[in-house]
């Protein structure tokens, strides 16, 4: 009668976090988060909705004097190869999103050196999309040098704000 006993006997109920609805809910739940974080934009909004009447909506200002194609940013070649077509003599460009610094000879007049930022910011704005916040002109002679004077050493800016809204 033992064994009659123990086969009648119900088996235990599986605890609720290893039944398969349980593992179904937390695998679609770690799917759908892993792809909320590939793409949070896919979240937005839902299909069908609209936007209401009195939101205004913002559309990016275009840059007015540069071209479709133009890079977003100064090339150093493109930037270079200008240069050298104008005839411009330095020694060394530094390059970055904000900011160009052109390194000219000592032996530069200052007005030559605030010619050179000048062109160079307005190639800046017509052959880039976002020109750069200013054109640095240096001759690498530092302040702490002996003997330093301003006069003798081409340190000049042209403003982005300034020459491109011209």
């Amino acid at each position: 009668m033992s064994e009659q006993s123990q086969a009648q006997a119900p088996a235990p109920e599986k605890p609720w976090y290893m039944k398969w609805w349980v593992w179904l809910i937390a695998v679609v739940l770690v799917i759908g988060g892993i792809g909320a974080l590939i793409d949070p934009s896919s979240t937005a909004s839902p299909a069908g909705e609209s936007t209401p009447i009195n939101t205004p909506i913002i559309t990016p200002k275009p840059e007015p004097s540069a071209s479709p194609d133009a890079p977003k940013y100064a090339s150093r070649p493109e930037l270079e190869r200008f240069l050298a077509e104008a005839g411009v003599v330095f020694d060394d460009l530094q390059v970055s999103a904000r900011t160009v610094v052109i390194y000219v000879p000592t032996e530069t007049a200052r007005d030559q050196a605030q010619q050179i930022a000048n062109d160079a910011m307005l190639f800046l704005c017509a052959n880039t999309q976002s020109p750069p916040g200013f054109v640095k002109t240096d001759d690498r002679v530092s302040i702490a040098t002996p003997g330093y004077s301003a006069a003798d050493h081409p340190i000049t800016y042209a403003q982005g704000e300034d020459v491109c809204a011209r």
